[in-house]
């Protein structure tokens, strides 16, 4: 009989024991980062801390910090533990996104504050690791996010050439006035030399 926890079993225990941490705290619904300093731990835990956001990230960093002996305790890599942990991470950031609605996920003025709470969170438990930021399991993580929630966003508008009218009147406009100075330049330097 095998008493050693599966791999599946072993990543929900950590995210359970990640989720009641502060640094997978979320902000309450309908608030942003900037109006409500305030943080609601994960829907399963019904008690709201009340922490500046200065304060929560720097408890949540010594809290993650602190929990790396669960990894330790199941025999974990620092790199499986580590994406562990970013995986709550993401999973604090999904929470949040899906708090709004979909139409604001376009809207930088409303994800900010959530997307700089996933970078902060990634970035803390990549210090607390030793490990270096930003890596390729970063850089995963964001490409994966990106392409979930920020696929179908018209960040990058491409520019239209302006109407005909307009492009004629801007093309036109120097190849008039080229041989107007030609023709300036030519009877000043005439009459310059008819004079002397």
């Amino acid at each position: 009989m095998n008493f050693f926890p599966s791999a599946l079993s072993l990543s929900c225990c950590l995210l359970w024991v990640s989720g009641r941490i502060s640094f997978a705290t979320v902000p309450t619904t309908g608030a942003s980062h900037s109006q409500n300093p305030s943080y609601t731990l994960s829907p399963d835990v019904n008690s709201t801390l009340h922490i500046p956001a200065a304060d929560n990230a720097t408890s949540a960093k010594k809290n993650v910090c602190i929990n790396r002996e669960v990894c330790e305790m199941y025999n974990l890599t620092i790199m499986d533990c580590y994406q562990i942990y970013i995986i709550a991470c993401q999973h604090s950031f999904n929470i949040s996104m899906y708090s709004m609605d979909k139409e604001s996920w376009c809207t930088w003025n409303r994800i900010n504050s959530i997307y700089n709470q996933f970078t902060v969170c990634t970035e803390d438990v990549s210090s607390c690791f030793n490990i270096h930021w930003p890596n390729k399991i970063i850089e995963a993580f964001f490409i994966e996010i990106h392409q979930e929630y920020f696929r179908d966003c018209d960040f990058f508008r491409e520019y239209k050439d302006p109407p005909q009218e307009v492009m004629l009147a801007l093309m036109l406009t120097p190849i008039c006035i080229i041989p107007l100075m030609v023709g300036i330049v030519v009877w000043k330097t005439k009459n310059e030399y008819s004079s002397s």
